[in-house]
């Protein structure tokens, strides 16, 4: 419930974010004090899912219920605003904080592949409305990102270090209650961020760009314990995909291989089970095989190739970077898009 994401309503009614429209504006770092906390939204998500894990260990206890199961934790800290306790943004000292070792633009980069954050959505919250005042922001021009200070760049950048530490936390309070359950040892737990960030990298702020500090995420997946001993550790530098965590998670489970979906759209959604993306299992005997898939993709919408606008729905969407990751490179093509069918034309080049 957007209600949920704030300790204390700033605003008179609704998800209060934007000015005007009947609403109060807000900032987007906001610091409250610890006493708080547990009014906050994720840390309700985390009761809920407590008591969902405590619930499934009582039914089976009375025998009510013996299925494997299947828990989603969805938090939405890091995302902005950034509402955090005062604890955690004492962990980063705003004197220790540094600015982007790589703060400008790439070289002759086109504007269409840079978003245009600062001056629209993040326009919306008081306190970076007040920083790049001075700057009097272009509204046609991506570039506006240089106009934010570096006093204010820091503040930002400690903001979501606190905000992802404080989900750090948040996730041990799930771990925590597995393991006290007794459900932590013969479960497969993954955890995964849905997209990277910029916080000044290359001159960009936030994400919907197809650079490689918005695209790449963070995923780490813990396999049951075998014959009691708990799983080896490791890490491999194989490229994987989100779409892949889906078969790889039905493989590691039941040994069930999944169908590839059709290439065909229609063809597709007819389709009652296939997946998009290919099982990275064997990458947990093998983390070595960094060459199991060949490249990786991502996309990121535009409405107009020149302000680095980036549409809320899908007919906003004119144009698409599609972009294709391998080991060493990455290749983006803008073109323009058709909304109606969501098929890129290729013929239609743009940058």
């Amino acid at each position: 419930s957007p209600a949920n994401y704030l300790p204390q309503q700033p605003h008179k009614r609704g998800y209060g974010r934007h000015g005007g429209h009947g609403l109060e504006a807000f900032n987007a770092i906001n610091v409250i004090n610890d006493s708080l906390t547990e009014q906050l939204q994720d840390r309700k998500i985390i009761r809920h899912a407590i008591k969902t894990m405590e619930k499934i260990v009582t039914n089976r206890a009375k025998g009510l219920d013996h299925r494997p199961f299947f828990l989603a934790v969805g938090l939405h800290k890091p995302h902005i605003p950034w509402w955090i306790p005062e604890s955690f943004m004492k962990q980063y000292p705003i004197e220790d904080i540094q600015l982007s070792p790589h703060p400008h633009l790439p070289t002759n980069v086109p504007d269409i592949a840079l978003n245009n954050v600062l001056t629209g959505f993040w326009q919306t919250f008081n306190d970076i409305r007040r920083d790049t005042k001075h700057g009097a922001v272009p509204k046609n021009s991506p570039y506006s990102n240089q106009t934010i200070s570096d006093w204010f760049a820091k503040k930002l950048r400690q903001a979501y270090f606190a905000a992802v530490s404080f989900t750090d936390s948040n996730v041990g309070l799930v771990l925590d209650a597995a393991k006290r359950f007794g459900l932590y040892r013969d479960s497969m737990t993954v955890v995964w961020g849905d997209h990277g960030y910029q916080l000044g990298d290359n001159n960009q702020w936030s994400k919907i760009d197809n650079f490689e500090h918005s695209t790449r995420l963070p995923l780490f997946i813990r396999l049951p314990d075998k014959n009691g001993d708990p799983a080896t550790t490791g890490h491999s530098g194989a490229l994987v995909e989100s779409v892949d965590i889906f078969p790889t998670m039905v493989e590691l489970a039941t040994g069930y291989k999944l169908d590839s979906c059709p290439h065909n759209v229609n063809s597709s959604r007819a389709t009652e089970q296939c997946t998009e993306g290919a099982s990275f299992a064997e990458l947990f005997d093998k983390p070595e095989v960094i060459d199991w898939k060949k490249a990786v993709f991502t996309q990121a919408p535009r409405a107009h190739p020149k302000r680095g606008q980036t549409g809320f729905s899908l007919g906003d969407e004119n144009y698409m970077g599609m972009s294709i990751r391998t080991k060493e490179w990455r290749y983006t093509e803008w073109v323009k898009f058709d909304n109606k069918t969501g098929t890129p034309l290729w013929e239609e080049l743009e940058a």
